[in-house]
């Protein structure tokens, strides 16, 4: 045997293998391997995060159940919202964050303009088909924008619905709660700034840290949004990788019925004001009535008000921009459950507790799968 002889096969088979690798990258098969790789170590290796600044308010069945004979059926008046607005920012909240889209009007639209201010936020709605606007609307939007980010990646819509003008006029934020998933419908990013009409809205989780912060600077480049000295790295459309922590029931949720009456002067809710002090307050539902569902690497999931806090690690201190984190300012926090089908490991009592926290650690819905928004 020559030489040569003996050294072909050591040339032939990494050659043959990098030729191979290369013609499986294009391949929908390649896509899927790394999709599961990605999903195992969400599920497996999810490491814990700092949750103590965030509190969820959620208007679950029972909330429902039990304020039904007060306030009626949901959707509530508005003046319930300016109530809890109001509850909410005496008690130190650091912002409030409505998932809840206002678009219609409602009884008590007026009260609940009144206690608006730029540390509350109401959500908006991103759509991928175009509607007509007047110009007045697209003035609105603008009025809405943040300013000096049109230089940064952001995912570009053909339209975004805002909330009322009474509200947007009254100087609350607006956070946009639409994402976009995967090729194969599993939601893994989330952009943290969204665009169309040449305005720029932060991601609803994203406008209520700046909401906490308000005088934070957002910067950063084409691979990079930054917040002061914390920076996060974002593909071409602005996303950021969700992680999903291991410590999920770690999460403050209390049911909606408790915030309303404290906020109603009711006896015996005194102490919630220690899950509000010095907190991000987001209120939104759970509730089958009003959710639809997302699918996400934890399992098949629908919206709940938690929040994707744009900390990585750390929803209170972020990650210092010359240690920048991969993926996320997405600490999953603000998210859901299915209708008891989220897919968790494990059997019998201990998988139906993590089942009912993972409520708790997925996403919101895409646009596709979410073709109306809750009205509140």
């Amino acid at each position: 045997m020559t030489l040569s002889s003996r050294w072909l096969p050591l040339v032939l088979l990494p050659a043959i293998s990098l030729a191979l690798t290369a013609f499986l990258a294009q391949t929908a098969l390649y896509q899927r391997v790394a999709f599961w790789a990605h999903d195992a170590t969400e599920q497996w290796l999810g490491a814990p995060v700092d949750l103590a600044g965030v509190t969820v308010f959620d208007v679950d069945e029972e909330s429902m159940t039990r304020l039904e004979p007060q306030l009626g059926p949901w959707p509530y008046r508005r003046d319930i919202y300016a109530l809890v607005t109001r509850h909410l920012l005496a008690n130190g909240a650091r912002s409030v964050v409505f998932d809840v889209l206002f678009s219609e009007a409602r009884q008590g639209d007026a009260d609940f303009a009144r206690e608006l201010s730029p540390k509350v936020v109401i959500a908006g709605a991103a759509l991928p088909f175009p509607f007509e606007r007047s110009g007045e609307y697209r003035a609105r939007l603008e009025e809405a924008s943040l300013r000096n980010v049109g230089a940064l990646p952001s995912r570009n819509w053909s339209d975004i619905t805002l909330p009322l003008a009474i509200f947007t006029h009254a100087g609350a934020r607006v956070g946009v709660i639409s994402v976009q998933p995967d090729a194969d419908g599993v939601l893994r990013r989330i952009a943290l700034l969204h665009s169309a009409y040449l305005a720029h809205l932060p991601a609803l989780t994203f406008a209520g840290l700046l909401a906490a912060e308000p005088g934070a600077v957002i910067g950063g480049d084409k691979g990079h949004i930054s917040l002061s000295e914390y920076r996060w790295p974002v593909n071409a459309q602005g996303e950021v990788a969700i992680r999903f922590p291991a410590n999920a029931k770690q999460l403050e949720v209390q049911p909606f019925y408790k915030l309303a009456l404290a906020a109603a002067g009711a006896p015996g809710y005194e102490a919630l004001r220690e899950t509000i002090q010095g907190k991000v307050i987001f209120v939104g539902s759970s509730s089958a009535v009003l959710g639809d569902f997302a699918h996400t690497p934890l399992g098949h999931v629908r919206p709940v008000p938690q929040c994707l806090c744009p900390r990585c690690a750390d929803p209170e201190r972020g990650v210092p921009a010359r240690r920048p984190a991969f993926g996320c300012p997405a600490v999953a926090v603000f998210h859901a459950a299915g209708p008891g089908a989220a897919r968790a490991p494990g059997r019998g009592a201990a998988a139906a507790i993590r089942r009912r926290r993972l409520r708790y650690c997925c996403c919101w819905p895409s646009p596709a799968a979410r073709p109306w928004v809750s009205q509140g």
